[in-house]
Parts: structure tokens; sequence; C-alpha cells
């Protein structure tokens, strides 16, 4: 969907935009790595000139992320 016209438009009637995962987890300035509202409006920047049927999965899950001296450790 971000890339729409550089990848162009697959050969299907509907899709699925699974919206998680949106950050850089390993950063500790990262304020929602699961979900970023402001990179996914990235994403449906084109929405109104898709082709085909869109539905938008979000996320219902959290995790936790492991931090050593503001470094990621897993």
């Amino acid at each position: 969907m971000k890339f729409i016209s550089n990848s162009g438009i697959p050969p299907v009637d509907k899709g699925l935009l699974m919206c998680y995962n949106m950050g850089n987890l390993k950063s500790l300035h990262t304020e929602n790595f699961i979900m970023n509202l402001n990179t996914m409006k990235e994403y449906l920047r084109n929405l109104d000139t898709n082709p085909f049927e869109l539905d938008i999965a979000l996320p219902i899950f959290s995790w936790v992320l492991h931090f050593r001296n503001n470094n990621f450790i897993n």
C-alpha cells in the first residue's frame, strides 16, 4: 500500500493490511513500536485510490522488551 506506485497493484479482489510492528523495537526512544498511527497513515495515504477491497487487521497483543544500560537485550 505504501509503495503501490513502485510495486504495482496485485491481481487480487481483496487484500489484508496487517498494522503492527511499525517501529524500531531496539530503540529505547520508540514510543510504541507495535502500532504507530503516524506510520500507519503513510501506508493508508493511497487508500482512496486502492482498486480492490481492503481489510485492516489491528494488533490486540502486548509484549515486553528487555533493555540493559539503554541497550536492547531481547
